[in-house]
């Protein structure tokens, strides 16, 4: 609970190469799939496109996801107006994704998540 409640989801998947690969290919689509979800539009600076987002010839929101790193992880990241982070994804090890609104509360899944996996082995 960093600065409010932020929305988050953790998946497993199979192998790091099939997630890798399946999070690129949803891409196009992700925002679209989320943005209700986790309620992405009111996190938006303004409502119409920006120069980080297209919209396609039905009216649907296509965002351009960014490189960035965060402890250590490979993350996509998709920023406002004000070019503040408001949905981003990381496949935090081989076999977990994390989709969420902050960094805050992926460094607190990552953290977790080390520490568990320290405990049990």
């Amino acid at each position: 609970n960093y600065n409010g409640n932020q929305e988050f989801l953790i998946l497993r998947a199979g192998s790091y190469d099939v997630a890798f690969s399946g999070m690129l290919s949803w891409e196009t689509d992700l925002w679209q799939n989320f943005k209700e979800i986790f309620d992405l539009q009111s996190r938006e600076v303004a409502p119409q496109a920006s120069p980080a987002s297209t919209s396609d010839t039905f009216g649907i929101d296509i965002k351009r996801f960014q490189d960035a790193t965060f402890f250590n992880r490979d993350s996509r990241v998709v920023r406002n107006d004000a070019g503040k982070i408001i949905f981003l994804y990381s496949i935090v090890n081989e076999n977990t994704i994390v989709i969420t609104t902050s960094i805050d509360t992926l460094k607190e899944i990552v953290a977790r998540i080390t520490k568990a996996n320290i405990i049990t082995q």
